[in-house]
């Protein structure tokens, strides 16, 4: 078991900057620099994979507060609808793929012409190159932040 380290946390008034906060921004930076070499390389628009991913972005965080609101903890909901807009609480990974997923469909049955459409794909399968590096950065800072934490089990080792 992960012992619990108390994440690093700056107050920078009126903000406080949490070490999560900044990996997911690192995590951004990393995603969206890879991304932009690999349409170049593969000879995609490299705009059009730009709008894919901030679509992505958007429904993959929409959809880890939603999961995670919804599914998870529905009676904190009862009492504050309000929780459903404080995005920045209470995530999922889960929900975050799914709505991820959910949001660049959306993009790419809505927002591009009949060229691009042909590479849909392709501009998925950057997104797919890109993801994995990017969750990684995030999780090397989440789970000292005692928020992805197993029980002990009497199970054999």
């Amino acid at each position: 078991m992960l012992p619990f380290v108390e994440q690093p946390a700056w107050r920078v008034v009126p903000l406080t900057i949490h070490a999560f906060g900044l990996a997911v921004a690192a995590a951004l930076a990393l995603g969206t620099a890879r991304a932009r070499r690999r349409h170049l390389q593969l000879g995609l628009d490299p705009h059009v994979g730009e709008r894919l991913g901030w679509w992505t972005l958007a429904g993959g965080a929409l959809g880890a507060h939603l999961f995670s609101v919804l599914l998870y903890f529905p009676e904190r909901l009862r009492g504050d609808p309000w929780l459903l807009l404080r995005l920045w609480e209470d995530v999922s990974s889960f929900g975050g793929m799914l709505g991820g997923l959910a949001g660049a469909a959306l993009f790419l049955a809505r927002r591009v012409g009949p060229a691009a459409r042909r590479d849909a794909l392709a501009y998925l399968d950057v997104i797919a190159w890109v993801f994995p590096a990017s969750l990684a950065v995030g999780r090397v800072v989440r789970p000292h932040g005692g928020r992805v934490r197993g029980r002990r089990t009497r199970a054999p080792a």
